[in-house]
């Protein structure tokens, strides 16, 4: 999760949440002080009720939350985000995942979809999730870095197309 935006409204709360998430480029990218921070962030977040990616969510119920997905992203795969949506439904969440058939990594930027061969894609890696005390945990055993593979297709030029649905389900729903 690289941003975290509440708004909060009049009153005690529940206050609507908004996340922005996307990939930060592989577990390279994340150095102990990360984790050390992500760590004491997440053990304050889930004392208020919010979590993302964790291995238990426990979702703030009266949230709406609109997961879409790249049906072709093939550098994150939409199955695992869906398994993860299945998982806060379960916990409570109101979470609408929508995948949208032919779409790829970064759908919303302003060019076609292209072949970028210098990602390196963690998919068929163990995954990494959040304990309820805050620790992370690997689920799988596939050894590093045999299982890092390269290259994705990026972009989509579908911010068009989906400017309209973002901005309604944003309006009626966290402001």
């Amino acid at each position: 999760m690289d941003a975290f935006i509440a708004f909060p409204k009049k009153g005690e709360g529940p206050f609507p949440v908004m996340m922005f998430a996307h990939s930060s480029g592989g577990a390279e990218l994340f150095t102990n002080e990360w984790f050390k921070f992500n760590r004491l962030m997440a053990k304050a977040l889930l004392k208020k009720g919010v979590a993302a990616m964790f291995l238990n969510p426990q979702p703030i119920k009266e949230t709406k939350t609109w997961m879409v997905l790249g049906g072709a992203d093939d550098f994150t795969r939409a199955d695992r985000c869906v398994d993860l949506g299945k998982k806060y439904k379960t916990n409570g969440a109101d979470i609408e995942v929508t995948v949208k058939k032919g779409w790829h990594h970064g759908f919303t930027a302003n060019y076609e979809a292209e072949y970028e061969a210098d990602n390196q894609i963690f998919s068929k890696c163990p995954g990494s999730f959040m304990t309820d005390e805050g620790n992370i945990t690997f689920i799988g055993n596939a050894p590093y870095p045999e299982c890092i593979t390269m290259g994705a297709h990026i972009g989509g030029n579908k911010g068009g197309v989906f400017r309209k649905p973002f901005l309604k389900f944003f309006k009626e729903n966290l402001l």
